[in-house]
């Protein structure tokens, strides 16, 4: 389950038709000893989405896009990219919140 958390190896058993939702345009920036961006990784576990995901520190010029883009290189940091337009979430409770609406939007 950790692994899934962080990217490195395939998910928790699913069944064959079952594919996670994928949403485009959001980048999740993390590091993973960070207690808040377990919580937003297990947000996107929950409701099994997926999404673009950067490692602070091993992801080439991600803490460097965070600082440019965001402003501070505090993780977690969601990214949204819609219409033409950067949105950045810092805060976990944000970002699991903007993360719910997104899966109930999805499920319809």
């Amino acid at each position: 389950m950790l692994r899934r958390l962080f990217g490195n190896q395939p998910g928790v058993p699913r069944s064959a038709d079952s594919k996670p939702v994928y949403l485009y345009g959001l980048t999740l920036y993390y590091l993973p000893s960070c207690p808040f961006c377990a919580k937003v990784q297990w947000a996107l576990v929950k409701h099994d989405l997926a999404v673009t995901k950067k490692h602070l520190m091993t992801s080439a010029g991600a803490r460097d896009e965070l600082i440019h883009g965001g402003g501070k290189p505090t993780v977690p940091c969601l990214r949204i990219q819609r219409n033409g337009e950067d949105r950045w979430l810092y805060e976990s409770d944000d970002i699991v919140a903007y993360l719910n609406k997104e899966a109930q939007d999805a499920a319809r």
